[in-house]
């Protein structure tokens, strides 16, 4: 197995850690392609759900997919997190789940202008249309949608996700255990 490979399992077994351990309801984990869902859950075994993505090149499609998908199970809340900030601090989940209880949606800034983390009682479509998707003007265009929408938003402190070498690198001076 190549060294990317293995770097990516320690991702996804860390997320699936943090969010465990941040007491949420319930873990989905939702993936591509959906021939993949038997190994993974064999790589990771535990106690999550797992649901295949759409089929769909925009970002923001995947994601009201997926929300919906929760949201049809019955949740009244959900927040979704990405494989790429792997050293997510547990306070910041715990924050974005009690900030729903007085907010709409809950955004985790990150430092390249996108969002590391957003959280939602309901799903709003439009928060997720025309999206410059992989921009530095994710967050900034999210937050002008959510005002049009006049929904209440709470920012979590920013935080970085690794999507390239000097993150990578980051990562590893901040966590060695990711080297």
């Amino acid at each position: 197995m190549d060294e990317a490979a293995l770097l990516y399992e320690k991702f996804v077994r860390t997320i699936l850690e943090t969010s465990k351990s941040s007491g949420a309801q319930q873990i989905f984990v939702t993936m591509a392609p959906a021939e993949m869902m038997t190994g993974f859950r064999e790589k990771f075994p535990g106690e999550y759900a797992l649901f295949a993505q759409i089929d769909s090149t925009d970002l923001g499609e995947r994601l009201v997919a997926a929300a919906r998908h929760v949201f049809a199970d019955g949740h009244k809340k959900l927040i979704i997190i990405g494989t790429d900030s792997p050293n997510l601090p547990l306070d910041y989940l715990e924050e974005a789940n009690r900030a729903l209880e007085s907010h709409d949606i809950v955004l985790g800034p990150a430092e390249d202008g996108g969002y590391y983390l957003i959280g939602m009682k309901e799903i709003h479509r439009k928060l997720f249309e025309e999206i410059a998707w992989s921009s530095s003007e994710v967050l900034s265009q999210t937050l002008e949608r959510a005002g049009h929408l006049n929904l209440r938003v709470h920012l979590l402190p920013t935080w970085y996700d690794v999507d390239d070498l000097p993150s990578y690198q980051r990562l590893k001076r901040d966590n060695p255990e990711f080297s």
